[in-house]
């Protein structure tokens, strides 16, 4: 089970155990990046701040309770990500297809997967950016309300009640374009 294997790596990160580092990188790398990279639309940025959430973890472990290891992970990232934009004018949006291998589905139903993702990836662009993340976070990265509330400094029914609206909003953005 991941939360058990993440107070496991947690406690062997404060006894200063230097390969639960690239336990710690190997168990959360792939979802952080994703995360980013829908958020910044560039694989370079996304990778340099995935790294930096990772060093900004390790030099914060010893100093703050961590409760929730991935939920703390995804808060720093999207601190950085803030950060970035702070430095940035305009905020990018990537296509949701441009983060999985769409390509490695094969036969017809491939082309509807394409069609759908790129439908969903549209509609994202329509919704508020805070929306937008709760929807990744929760359909994409598959994160509990809880975790969501933590990463988000709000509480679950803030993020239940957003969700829903995003839901209706991206349905509504639907029905409009059949």
């Amino acid at each position: 089970m991941k939360v058990s294997n993440d107070k496991h790596i947690l406690e062997r990160l404060k006894r200063g155990d230097k390969e639960a580092y690239t336990d710690l990188y190997n168990s959360h790398a792939n979802s952080i990046y994703r995360f980013v990279y829908f958020r910044v639309g560039s694989k370079e940025i996304a990778e340099d701040i995935m790294q930096e959430t990772f060093l900004k973890f390790i030099d914060l472990v010893d100093l703050v309770r961590v409760t929730n290891m991935r939920a703390y992970l995804y808060r720093i990232a999207r601190n950085l990500i803030s950060d970035s934009y702070r430095s940035k004018s305009k905020q990018e949006v990537v296509a949701i297809e441009a983060a999985y291998d769409v390509e490695s589905v094969r036969g017809p139903e491939s082309i509807e997967a394409n069609v759908d993702l790129q439908m969903i990836s549209k509609a994202l662009k329509d919704v508020r950016p805070e929306w937008r993340e709760i929807i990744i976070l929760r359909h994409v990265e598959s994160l509990s309300y809880k975790e969501i509330a933590q990463i988000m400094g709000k509480t679950s029914a803030y993020v239940r009640v957003n969700l829903h609206r995003a839901t209706k909003a991206i349905n509504q953005y639907f029905d409009s374009h059949e």
